[in-house]
């Protein structure tokens, strides 16, 4: 359990590097001694995409992501029943990830985005499940922010 807790730390971490000037959606980093801070902008005004919301690290994370202030959006695939004590303050969307299109229509169209996380991992281990979802589904949420050009990336 404490390994998880690391790890959603130093995801919120990572999220809480990046500042964002809200005006034009543009990354506003500001680079001091060596790491990223924030730009004093309003989190509120920070959307965060998390897809994989219902595992047992994603719900976490969609909890501190609330938790920290942020426009929380969880993913969620249809028939999931989100927990209130984990997503409550989040907008719930529903999205089939191994289908882009449906990421596309379902979560980024028109919506600006600042940040996604994936929570993604295949509940069976099996190859081509892990194929399925921790490669394509994957491949799906960045293809799908890319082409709604909803998140600006930066490598």
């Amino acid at each position: 359990m404490l390994s998880i807790v690391l790890i959603m730390l130093y995801i919120m971490h990572i999220v809480d590097s990046f500042g964002f000037r809200m005006g034009s959606r543009m990354a506003a980093r500001t680079l001091n001694s060596g790491s990223l801070v924030m730009s004093g902008e309003n989190k509120k005004d920070t959307r965060v995409v998390i897809v994989g919301a219902t595992g047992y690290i994603g719900k976490f994370v969609v909890k501190e992501s609330i938790k920290r202030g942020y426009d929380t959006v969880a993913v969620v695939r249809e028939g999931s029943a989100p927990r209130d004590d984990f997503f409550k303050g989040a907008t719930v969307v529903t999205a089939d990830v191994t289908d882009e299109a449906s990421l596309d229509r379902n979560v980024f169209a028109g919506k600006p985005t600042d940040v996604v996380i994936s929570c993604l991992a295949s509940r069976s281990g099996i190859k081509s499940d892990s194929y399925l979802i921790d490669y394509q589904a994957t491949l799906n949420t960045l293809n799908a922010a890319r082409t709604s050009k909803a998140v600006t990336l930066n490598t």
